[in-house]
């Protein structure tokens, strides 16, 4: 009889102790719902705080018209693509300087202008023959220097 009680109390034992396992689960798997649940809402109130306060911004967000830096002209080759380019002779002091489209490549028909009056009077001066040549054997070294 002893053996039977002793088997009883060592029953409702493991289940009292199976119930509280169950029971600190339950309470730690809640826990762990409301701290996500909790972070998730704290993410997104710090989100829409950034966008009401223009930090973050969505898609959705409507941005307002910002003024640009610099004005632009609105014939300028920015906004037209369009522009002039100055062919220069060998020889000879005429130049044909001809409208050209940046968007389509074309160039049309040109006019023949001296060169004095469409080409810098003050060209920037020529790099001496060292800088060239120093410069021309870093490129070489860079092709042959064995790895």
């Amino acid at each position: 009889m002893a053996a039977i009680s002793f088997a009883t109390r060592a029953s409702e034992a493991l289940e009292r102790h199976h119930a509280l396992i169950a029971a600190q689960r339950a309470h730690e798997h809640t826990r762990n719902v409301v701290a996500t649940l909790g972070l998730v809402v704290g993410l997104i109130v710090l989100l829409l705080l950034g966008w009401v306060s223009g930090v973050t911004s969505f898609v959705v967000r409507p941005t307002s018209v910002e003024q640009p830096i610099v004005e632009i002209d609105e014939h300028s080759f920015y906004r037209t693509h369009t522009g002039r380019i100055v062919f220069v002779p060998y020889n000879g002091q005429r130049c044909l300087k001809a409208p050209f489209n940046n968007r389509t490549g074309q160039i049309g028909e040109g006019e023949h202008v001296p060169c004095d009056d469409v080409l810098p009077q003050h060209p920037p001066e020529a790099a001496d023959d060292s800088d060239f040549t120093s410069r021309l054997g870093a490129l070489r070294n860079g092709f042959t220097r064995q790895r």
